[in-house]
């Protein structure tokens, strides 16, 4: 059986012990899956990148005609709280927000009235070994849902997808599973965006045309990458280009960067992390500490720049 984590939920506006936190069986998100969310972490008790996470979760939810009954500033106190009941340890937070109660029609109400949901428990690193010497991955037999039938746009609760998706990594034993689109291009993991240095050198991300959900880090590395001069090129990634690699890469809001060395059982590049990879991973822990140093100081939320 499993047992439901030790955590804090704030539930439109109370705060309740996890194993108590419910929600209506008549809100659409329970019923349909009609509800947006936003994951992401802390450092040193900061959420990170928290602005550039509420403003995708309010695109989403706008997406879906929902509107967000909370300010940035409101649920970035709410964050704060949540996560201060951690300390010393790290935070794991999600916002969701659904499309409130209805009857069991397709046809949401005409006056909205959303549920919105903080959940914060401790955060579990992922192993540290993975990012010392890289991770496993596996190309997914499931394809990701194509744009024009589930706009990537929207973060919906609804992982179906990425859920049958993931089983394939579980299956093997792997840290993520790759998922192509419809067409056969690289689209992105899982849970994550999709990052390789070619065989020319070149660093290069699969573009959003072919259907992915744009990662808050995924374009942060793309910004990190511009403010050194790095060119990156966003394109159509076959699995022929990861599989001929000299590094790979996997980027979230949970994993940061992660190192990928071996893809179906075979290596990435000499099978080691490569020195692009580990300078992204200095960098990125440097902006974190830099991050972190520049809210503390502030006291409110802050875009990354």
């Amino acid at each position: 059986m499993n047992r439901i984590p030790s955590a804090s939920v704030w539930i439109n506006g109370q705060t309740v012990e996890g194993s108590q936190a419910t929600v209506p069986v008549w809100d659409r998100g329970f019923l349909f899956g009609e509800s947006v969310y936003e994951t992401f972490r802390t450092y040193e008790g900061v959420p990170w990148l928290f602005v550039e996470h509420y403003e995708r979760l309010v695109r989403s939810a706008e997406r879906l005609h929902i509107g967000v009954p909370y300010s940035m500033a409101e649920l970035w106190s709410v964050c704060l709280r949540l996560a201060e009941a951690y300390r010393p340890q790290e935070a794991y937070l999600r916002i969701i927000v659904t499309g409130g109660v209805s009857d069991i029609v397709l046809e949401p109400p005409h006056e909205r009235a959303p549920n919105v949901v903080v959940l914060g428990k401790v955060f579990q690193p992922f192993p540290a070994a993975w990012y010392e010497t890289g991770a496993p991955v596996v190309i997914a037999q499931v394809r990701r849902n194509p744009a024009f039938a589930l706009d990537p746009r929207i973060k919906s609760c609804n992982l179906l997808n990425n859920i049958l998706a993931y089983r394939d990594a579980t299956q093997a034993g792997a840290a993520e599973a790759i998922m192509l689109n419809y067409e056969g291009w690289v689209a992105e993991g899982a849970s994550s965006n999709v990052f390789i240095v070619n065989a020319r050198g070149v660093l290069q991300t699969p573009s959003l045309d072919v259907g992915l959900l744009e990662g808050v880090t995924r374009r942060f590395v793309l910004q990190l990458c511009r403010q050194r001069a790095i060119p990156v090129e966003e394109t159509h990634l076959s699995v022929e280009d990861l599989r001929r690699a000299r590094e790979v890469f996997v980027t979230s809001s949970l994993k940061g960067i992660l190192p990928v060395t071996s893809i179906d059982g075979q290596p990435v590049g000499d099978g080691t992390v490569g020195p692009v990879t580990r300078q992204l991973m200095r960098w990125y822990d440097e902006a974190i500490r830099a991050y972190v140093e520049r809210v503390r100081a502030s006291g409110t939320p802050l875009p990354y720049c």
